[in-house]
């Protein structure tokens, strides 16, 4: 006897998914804070997902203060979508990352990817620091020494 029914059980799927969830724990590839959406028995599905769509909605105003003048400036979009990208979304320890074949994301621990964008920052910080003193170490060998300036020059004989 086959059925045709290709509509999806929530409540069965949301059983199964916690007994793999379960099975997943016990054998160790889990901890219990990893998947808080499983453990959420109140339904209160809200709370969870506030902070998203707080971020979603602020990148939504964004967005249109930026396209309602008169000309949409590339650059000011671009920004946005950086501030979205490095600042906004880590802080919900979500990582996104562009890449040649698109866009992608994780969910990350939240200190985690926070430290780990702080490392980059010092190091972009770092590099740049450098680049400063090489260009200011070039800079002071091409110039000519102070004490050279009032240096009397002999006359050539020849002239």
């Amino acid at each position: 006897m086959q059925h045709d029914n290709s509509e999806i059980k929530a409540p069965l799927l949301k059983q199964v998914s916690k007994y793999l969830l379960f099975i997943l724990k016990v054998i160790g590839f889990v901890k219990d804070d990893d998947f808080g959406y499983a453990n959420n028995e109140s339904g209160d599905t809200e709370s969870l997902i506030t902070p998203i769509m707080d971020v979603l909605r602020d990148f939504r105003i964004d967005i249109k203060q930026a396209v309602s003048g008169k000309e949409i400036v590339k650059k000011d979009v671009m920004n946005i979508l950086d501030n979205l990208r490095d600042k906004k979304l880590p802080n919900l320890g979500i990582k996104l990352e562009d890449r040649k074949e698109g866009s992608i994301w994780s969910y990350v621990d939240r200190d985690t990817l926070l430290k780990e964008i702080r490392i980059e920052e010092e190091k972009k910080e770092s590099k740049k620091r450098e680049a400063e003193e090489k260009k200011a170490k070039e800079l002071k060998e091409k110039s000519t020494p102070p004490e050279l300036y009032f240096k009397e020059i002999e006359p050539d004989s020849k002239y």
